[in-house]
């Protein structure tokens, strides 16, 4: 299995991954659901994938035709 691409920006509490979840299984996934529901900072994440948001985000932007919602 490819390692997922990430970029990562590290200031204090604070992260900001890119992650393919495509070579995520299921596992790997509630993992890192888990990982981020308990982590006590700040996680920035980009996905398409409406139920990881719905999982795990507190506060969602959405980016659609050059705007920000």
């Amino acid at each position: 299995m490819p390692s997922p691409r990430k970029a990562s920006a590290r200031s204090g509490n604070q992260r900001l991954y890119f992650i393919s979840f495509n070579f995520l299984d299921i596992q790997a996934l509630e993992a890192l659901e888990q990982f981020i529901m308990t982590y006590e900072g700040t996680i920035i994440f980009v996905t398409h994938d409406k139920n990881f948001i719905a999982n795990v985000a507190d506060l969602q932007f959405t980016i659609e035709s050059n705007k920000i919602f």
